[in-house]
């Protein structure tokens, strides 16, 4: 009988439930660094991002929901939000903080981890992941 290499992810699936996903993280991740034309294939270099503490002065939040109509009462329903996350290289400035509906931000929260993990790891730039944390996202980051 000859084994196929179907039969053997199968095998393996068996054996190790993880070593598939493991697999399958290492495949997804190598077309990650696949080039477009015109692009260079190679990934980009592993980043240390400086992360500032989150320190936002409680007027400054007050401040903020002025600006954004965010009456007082309404407020526990909201979180302030950095536009660029810290760990994104973002600051605490007034213009770098919105108001944002819990679960937005519970959702954002995790695409924010999940991008600055692509940088730290040199999977992707520091730009390229500023600029999709701006972006709308449908469902949550890839495992």
């Amino acid at each position: 009988m000859r084994i196929t290499p179907i039969l053997l992810a199968l095998f393996a699936l068996l054996i190790d439930p993880l070593a598939y996903g493991k697999h399958r993280a290492t495949t997804s991740d190598e077309y990650a660094t696949t080039s477009a034309p015109g692009k260079s294939s190679a990934p980009a270099p592993k980043v240390h991002i400086d992360k500032q503490p989150r320190n936002v002065p409680s007027s400054l939040k007050s401040e903020v929901f002025v600006e954004n109509g965010i009456p007082k009462a309404e407020r526990k329903n909201y979180v302030l939000d950095h536009k660029v996350p810290l760990e994104l290289g973002g600051s605490n400035g007034k213009s770098n903080l919105q108001p944002q509906p819990k679960a937005a931000g519970k959702a954002k929260d995790q695409w924010e981890n999940y991008l600055a993990a692509q940088v730290r790891n040199g999977k992707m730039t520091l730009e390229q992941a500023k600029t999709e944390v701006q972006q709308a996202h449908a469902g949550p980051p890839p495992r």
